[in-house]
Order: structure tokens, then C-alpha cells, then sequence
């Protein structure tokens, strides 16, 4: 499960850099928000 885990969790298993994973992670949610617009339609 890596819905509660952290950037730095995931990149040691996966043997990456925090600023690695982080550039990853940061260049895929706008494709994920996009995909599932209502996702955020409850925060304020």
C-alpha cells in the first residue's frame, strides 16, 4: 500500500533519491487530478 507512505519510504525501496521520486511524483498529478476530476470537488 503506498497511499500513506512516504516519498522517502517509497524511494529507499525502490533505491532512488527523495528529489527523484518527488520529480516524479510532482510531474504525474496534474495528469492524475485530470483523470478524476471530482476527486477534489469536497475540499475547501
Amino acid at each position: 500500500m503506498l497511499d500513506r507512505t512516504s516519498i522517502a519510504a517509497v524511494a529507499r525501496e525502490l533505491g532512488l533519491s527523495w528529489d527523484t521520486l518527488n520529480a516524479i511524483a510532482v510531474d504525474a498529478t496534474p495528469g492524475l487530478l485530470a483523470a478524476d476530476s471530482a476527486r477534489l470537488e469536497s475540499v475547501r
